[in-house]
């Protein structure tokens, strides 16, 4: 079983995450030429910003995802089920936390 020690230095890492990815999150949001109104008159120069605005689009949602895995994990650390797999109750290694530290399932539940 993890200590108490080693979930809150996990804690604070996913905290700094958290925090970075947000920021990324509402970066991505105000980088959309779409959300400024008017796009360009040239119609070859409209469909590049709208290829530009779907793939910030789909950027947004990945790092929203990811946002809200970082979110759960520090839900499981403050209800002491951080570590723990979700889907076969083992422990997760701590190779795998390090590399994914918001990740809710072991190596061998892993799709």
């Amino acid at each position: 079983m993890m200590t108490d020690e080693k979930m809150q230095e996990y804690k604070s890492l996913l905290e700094e995450q958290r925090e970075s990815l947000s920021k990324r999150v509402q970066a991505l949001g105000k980088d959309k030429t779409r959300q400024g109104g008017s796009i360009s008159a040239d119609s070859s120069e409209q469909a590049q910003e709208i290829v530009n605005d779907e793939v910030i689009d789909h950027l947004e949602d990945i790092e929203s995802d990811r946002l809200s895995n970082i979110e759960l994990a520090i839900k499981r650390i403050d209800e002491n089920e951080y570590g723990v797999c979700m889907s076969c109750g083992e422990e997760i290694s701590e190779s795998r936390l390090k590399a994914l530290p918001h990740t809710a399932i072991c190596i061998k539940c892993s799709p």
